[in-house]
């Protein structure tokens, strides 16, 4: 994706700098305080934003408290940023150019210390335009189990990538994966342990004459192993994201035993996703 998108912080209290349009004040930033060391300043090199909180230490906006990163480089630059002590105080993480690697990024990630402050983990960027989306459907994030040891208290994941096993984590609040998932990933939920799992998004490709994706069409009983309402025993919201809109599995989900205890919304692309861009921006 464009590296030039840039979207204000809806946090208040938050600064944030952008590699892609600095300021006057963020390249005297840069220039009175540079990074502390050099591995720091290989990583900052990589990241397309950063946000740190407006009420810390000054020796923080020197880069060693950052709160929220967006990090797009190399594997081997992430397994540095990973492994510095600024990845300690890290709240978001967004790893924006995964592509074909998006496996390989959740192996970095397990193989560096846990990431005891990090709350939230983007795998993917939201795209700008169906160009961006190239290769989307071949996309693999394998099994996240490793995540429960790695960021053991991470509480919302998003993912940019359709082909994912949900295994187990103690602390997930929120799983949005609106952009799709494949039926096999689905079936994996049905599976998983995820004792606090409250919100989850899915989309899903309709059969079309012109159907996106055709991996990521769901056959009817794809969403069945979660209406019998047994799976996923603390989830409270389900949003759907047909693609093309289409209202079939939302009335089946409704008319479920899941639908009895779950809220169950349908979204619509066209009008939604654009909207919903801050869940994937700082």
């Amino acid at each position: 994706m464009a590296k030039s998108k840039t979207t204000k912080p809806k946090t208040s209290g938050k600064a944030t700098t952008r590699k892609a349009a600095a300021s006057k004040a963020t390249a005297s930033k840069a220039a009175e305080s540079p990074p502390t060391d050099e591995v720091l300043s290989e990583i900052e090199d990589n990241l397309i934003s950063y946000a740190y909180d407006m009420k810390s230490p000054a020796t923080d906006r020197e880069g060693t408290a950052w709160r929220k990163v967006a990090f797009s480089g190399p594997l081997k630059i992430l397994a540095k940023l990973v492994k510095h002590p600024v990845a300690q105080k890290l709240e978001t993480l967004t790893v924006v150019d995964i592509d074909e690697k998006a496996d390989k990024a959740i192996r970095v990630l397990a193989e560096g210390p846990p990431l005891a402050a990090l709350r939230e983990l983007r795998l993917g960027f939201l795209p700008e335009g169906q160009d961006e989306l190239v290769g989307f459907e071949e996309r693999n994030c394998g099994d996240l189990t490793a995540l429960s040891r790695a960021c053991p208290q991470l509480e919302i994941l998003r993912l940019l990538c359709p082909g994912f096993v949900i295994g187990h984590h103690p602390t997930l609040r929120v799983l949005d994966a609106r952009t799709g998932a494949r039926p096999s990933s689905v079936a994996s939920l049905a599976k998983a342990s995820l004792p606090s799992l409250q919100e989850l998004h899915l989309g899903f490709g309709v059969e079309d004459d012109e159907a996106m994706y055709a991996s990521l069409v769901w056959p009817a009983k794809t969403l069945q192993p979660l209406l019998d309402g047994e799976a996923l025993p603390t989830l409270r919201r389900l949003c759907l994201w047909p693609m093309p809109e289409d209202d079939g599995l939302f009335k089946l989900a409704k008319a479920s035993p899941l639908g009895k205890r779950v809220k169950i919304e349908l979204r619509s692309v066209d009008d939604d996703l654009e909207a919903d861009t801050d869940a994937y921006t700082l």
